[in-house]
């Protein structure tokens, strides 16, 4: 091999290397780039995950509050039902006799007990009103949150079972107005059991969340 050869045969596999080197540095760099958007679609995940995860668990417990504090104030409201009731019986059983003014400051006693229960109830009916709203607000919410598949309508089925049985009851409270003072009594003792099965709902639905969310806080770690 002459020098001229020698010096080409050098080049070439100079050349060679440095077209290798070069390669390998827009291979690694393109591998660096892909691994780069892999940890930020990764993050990105993670990171909407984790604020989905912080939505629905306010959502859901400000159901689980509502559905609480209304199962409360239906058995206020039935309460002061029986209460107004028998303030009336009262009041329709005063005989007449001859101590007149102590009849009639019964009477206006019985009077004012019934107009101050039944202001009360219009506050008890507002706030029925109100955190039924809210409750259904939240229950409509939750079903546009979770979406369709096992784990997810396992908690929207518990939501829906809490929300029927209540509504149920409240449009019977409704129209308890009607009833004896015998069957209001008895409408008390139901919304305390109804209160008390809702109560166990409510913890039900509280302990499949916990493991749902243990299981999205993994998926948040794994990057998924």
């Amino acid at each position: 091999m002459n020098t001229q050869t020698a010096a080409l045969a050098a080049a070439i596999i100079s050349a060679v290397g440095i077209l290798i080197q070069i390669i390998m540095a827009v291979y690694n760099n393109n591998q660096l780039k892909k691994l780069e958007q892999k940890k930020i679609d990764a993050d990105i995940i993670s990171k909407s995950r984790m604020q989905w995860i912080n939505e629905t668990r306010k959502l859901v417990s400000d159901f689980m509050n509502d559905a609480s504090l209304l199962l409360a104030q239906i058995t206020l409201f039935c309460e002061k039902s029986v209460q107004v009731s028998e303030y009336c019986v009262k009041l329709d059983n005063i005989e007449m006799s001859k101590n007149t003014n102590k009849v009639m400051d019964d009477i206006k006693q019985l009077e004012k007990l019934i107009d101050i229960v039944d202001q009360q109830q219009v506050v008890n009916v507002a706030a029925l009103n109100g955190l039924q709203e809210k409750m259904s607000r939240s229950r409509l919410l939750i079903k546009l949150q979770f979406s369709d598949n096992k784990e997810n309508n396992l908690i929207v089925e518990k939501v829906e079972s809490i929300t029927n049985h209540i509504r149920i009851f409240i449009l019977k409270s409704t129209w308890s107005q009607g009833f004896s003072l015998k069957d209001k009594k008895k409408l008390v003792g139901e919304s305390i059991v109804l209160r008390e099965s809702e109560q166990e709902e409510i913890e039900e639905l509280v302990e499949i969340l916990r493991e749902y969310y243990k299981k999205e806080w993994e998926k948040v770690k794994l990057g998924e």
